[in-house]
């Protein structure tokens, strides 16, 4: 299946997209997310994409939600105000925005992505608290694949500074042999057995010991450096504002 946009569909979405913004609006990173990132998606599954935009007076985040009619399916747009990071005193942006940000299919050409993303430290990975409790209370296919995700991915991270998000190609590495089985009964919509939740269970606890390990090593080693994110800003400041 495939999980990518062309170039000419790229550019279409980033049309609608600027159409919707304000006069002085301009889009300078759209980053593929959502299950056709991760990896599980089915053909119906929407075009999940985040981003960043620059405006000088507009909201720091905005939603937007429409039907392709050429690529048959619903593309989900969120994006992130420029300007509202460039106010922050120190790069307090969660670990989730770094992940979204993971896989650009657009970049402005002044923008500094891998500036950006070099402020991903260990201090922002977290424990997948939420979809663990649900997969504890209900045991259903989405929410044991959101915990894999987010143990998996920031444990590839801490280990190699790396944000791959495709949970399958990162399973080389972890070799759990559940993981298309699961991948195959989410785009079928069946349940798990009792068999496979309890599998699950001793994957996720033996993911979550080797987090704690790895972050609680890493966070030590790796402090924030407020003065280099001062100096990224000072330079998208003179190009953005």
């Amino acid at each position: 299946m495939r999980n990518q946009l062309t170039p000419k569909q790229i550019e279409r979405i980033l049309s609608i997209i600027e159409s919707k913004l304000p006069s002085d609006g301009k889009v300078v990173c759209l980053s593929l997310t959502g299950s056709r990132s991760y990896g599980w998606a089915s053909e119906k599954s929407d075009w999940d994409i985040r981003g960043i935009f620059s405006a000088k007076n507009h909201w720091d985040w905005v939603h937007y939600s429409y039907r392709d009619t050429e690529i048959k399916a619903v593309i989900d747009i969120s994006l992130y105000r420029l300007q509202s990071f460039l106010s922050q005193s120190f790069p307090s942006i969660s670990f989730e925005f770094f992940r979204e940000m993971a896989n650009p299919i657009y970049l402005d050409q002044k923008f500094d992505y891998k500036g950006l993303m070099s402020f991903c430290y260990p201090q922002f990975c977290h424990e997948p608290e939420y979809d663990l409790i649900m997969f504890e209370k209900f045991g259903n296919v989405k929410n044991a694949l959101q915990a894999y995700r987010i143990l998996m991915i920031q444990i590839n991270f801490l280990k190699t500074n790396i944000i791959e998000t495709n949970i399958f190609e990162l399973n080389q590495k972890f070799k759990f042999k559940i993981l298309s089985s699961l991948r195959k009964k989410y785009q079928e919509g069946k349940p798990l057995t009792l068999k496979e939740r309890e599998e699950i269970k001793k994957d996720l606890e033996k993911l979550l010991n080797e987090f704690r390990e790895t972050k609680n090593k890493k966070v030590t080693e790796i402090p924030i450096e407020t003065q280099r994110w001062k100096a990224w800003q000072d330079k998208m400041k003179k190009l953005y504002t």
